[in-house]
Formats: structure tokens, C-alpha cells, sequence
């Protein structure tokens, strides 16, 4: 099973240009871990684009911004620039940025408020922290609603698993390639045999699922996998991949999502566990091995889960 990383892509829009050509992926880092390391937290509003010279003097582009609201630190700049893994900004949105005294963004720390509910969330977590009402910078859950789907999502804080409760409200549109769900078969050539097997449960309204991803999925043991919420376990199972381009995942059994949904309102933590085997990383790192675990002690709820269970009792009426 190969290992997933939770990776943030920027889209490239008419006016996003490339504030560095560095090509890269990036794991999420937990909002404690980039709040930390940040000297400056502050949303950004950005403005115009113009070319400048940094201290070397190398030509750069940069821009211009207002400062909508700080959440850290003083700004000690005057100017947003180029950061890691290519960072873009677009004139005139709104950016939550995560930078140090100089005021650069990178698409690995910062993002689009507009078109991001994860980034929406950290802005909500890092207000009531910097107005006292929460002192514990906590993972949020992010819900989102698009094309007749529902999800409520949470990454975790310690070891980069993550799960996704999907709700469908609505059926698909005609389904397309995407929309099939395929069988995948390797015989004794190693050769990989793929039976089309018509529509995926997932196009009809009704269809619910919690997806679960381990960190470094490919080493875990099979039918080891196990979802805690508080005090409560459910074991998880491989799910068949949908599509030719679509990674693996585990799931719960189907009664089990609607008591997860009741345990996250209930408790405050979430944790995957499981067993691995052939684990080509340091073991000082994983003190529990064979059992690693992925955990958020402490989640915000916000309003995510309440629109989350909203936007079901409102399918069934």
C-alpha cells in the first residue's frame, strides 16, 4: 500500500505568478507546529505585484498588502515575497501567512482564505487563541460542501493520518471515468488487470463513508487498523480503490459512522493506531513499533461537526 501525504497545491490562476521555480510537495504541519514557528501570523490582504531586488541583489518579484487582521508577533515589513515550494499569491484575495521578519510565503505554510475551508478553520482556532478563549492551539475540523457531497475532515496533529466522514445529499451528474469503481488484480506476470465494475456507491445520494489514512501505509499490517475516539475502538478495513488514479484508503463498517459522528461530539481526541512490519525508518522516532500511532490529543470543533450532522438530518426530511 503505497504512502500517503497529505499534499496542498496553490492553483495557478491569470494573475498567480511564481514567487520562486521550486518544484516540491509538502505534509501538512500540525497549525501548533506553524504557529510556533512563525514570527509573524497575520492575514493578509494582498495588492499589487511589482519587481524588486533582495538583500543579494537578485531580482524578485513581490507585492504589496494590507493587513487585515494580526493574530502574532509585528510586522517589520512592508512587502510579501517569494517563500518555499514556489508560494503564489493572487492580487486583491485574502491569505492567512505564517512567515518570519522578512515576509515570506511559502504554499507549504500559507494560504487562500477564499478557496480554503482548512485555512478558514486555523483562523478561527488562532483568534479564540489570541483573545484567550482557547489556550491550547487544537487541529479544527473542516467541513466543506460541494456538488451534492458533504465532508467533515480532520488531519492529525502527531503523525500525519488523517479521516474524512463524506456524506452524499445528492445523486452525481452523469458519471464519468472517475465515477466507476474498479477491481485491480495483479497475476503471477506482475502484470495489473483492471475490471470496470460500473458506478461507484459513492455517485448515489444516501452513499456515507469515513475514510481513514495511516502515515506510511504501505508497512502496515493488514487488518491491524484501529480508529479510538475517546475510549471507544472500531476496527478498520482496506477499501478497493475507486480508479486508476485514486489512492487507497481503510474505512469503518457502515454502522460504525454514525457511532464515530457520535463519539466526536462527545470526546475530544482522536487517534489511528496499527501494527507494521518492514519499516524502513528510525525506530527512535517510534517508540511504540511495531504499533504507531497517529493522534490529535486535543481537536476545535467550531461549527464543522454541527453542519456536518445538519447537512444529513436536512437529506432526510
Amino acid at each position: 500500500m503505497p504512502t500517503l501525504i497529505r499534499v496542498q497545491f496553490v492553483a495557478l490562476v491569470a494573475l498567480a505568478l511564481p514567487l520562486k521555480a521550486e518544484a516540491c510537495t509538502c505534509a501538512v504541519q500540525p497549525l501548533a507546529e506553524r504557529y510556533e514557528s512563525a514570527s509573524v501570523v497575520f492575514v493578509a490582504r494582498v495588492g499589487k505585484r511589482y519587481i524588486d531586488y533582495d538583500a543579494s541583489g537578485e531580482r524578485i518579484t513581490a507585492w504589496s498588502f494590507q493587513t487585515v487582521e494580526l493574530l502574532k508577533g509585528d510586522l517589520t515589513f512592508d512587502k510579501l515575497v517569494p517563500g518555499g515550494c514556489g508560494g503564489r499569491v493572487v492580487d486583491g484575495e485574502e491569505y492567512l501567512v505564517f512567515t518570519g521578519d522578512e515576509g515570506r510565503v511559502g504554499a507549504c505554510m500559507s494560504g487562500m482564505l477564499n478557496r480554503n475551508e482548512r485555512y478558514r478553520a486555523d483562523l478561527e482556532v488562532l483568534r479564540y487563541h489570541r483573545d484567550g478563549d482557547l489556550q491550547t492551539i487544537s487541529e479544527p475540523w473542516v467541513f466543506t460542501k460541494r456538488v451534492g457531497v458533504c465532508t467533515l475532515s480532520l488531519d492529525m496533529a502527531v503523525g500525519h493520518g488523517s479521516l474524512i466522514f463524506e456524506y452524499r445529499f445528492a445523486d452525481a451528474g452523469t458519471p464519468d471515468f472517475r465515477d466507476q469503481q474498479f477491481h485491480y488484480d495483479i497475476n503471477e506476470h506482475r502484470t495489473l488487470r483492471l475490471e470496470d465494475v460500473g458506478p461507484h456507491p459513492a455517485y448515489f445520494a444516501g452513499f456515507r463513508r469515513l475514510r481513514i489514512w495511516y502515515p506510511h501505509s504501505r508497512y502496515k499490517v493488514e487488518g491491524t487498523g484501529r480508529l479510538i475516539i475517546g475510549g471507544k475502538e472500531w476496527p478498520t478495513e482496506h477499501q478497493n480503490m475507486e480508479g486508476p488514479f485514486s489512492s487507497p484508503f481503510e474505512v469503518v463498517t457502515d454502522s460504525a459512522f454514525g457511532e464515530a459522528l457520535v463519539a466526536v461530539q462527545s470526546y475530544d481526541s482522536v487517534a489511528l493506531a496499527a501494527e507494521y512490519t518492514d519499516f524502513p525508518y528510525n525506530l527512535e522516532d517510534y517508540p511504540d513499533f511495531p504499533v504507531i500511532k497517529a493522534a490529535t490529543p486535543q481537536f476545535y470543533r467550531g461549527t464543522a461537526v454541527e453542519n456536518f450532522r445538519e447537512c444529513i438530518d436536512r437529506a432526510g426530511q
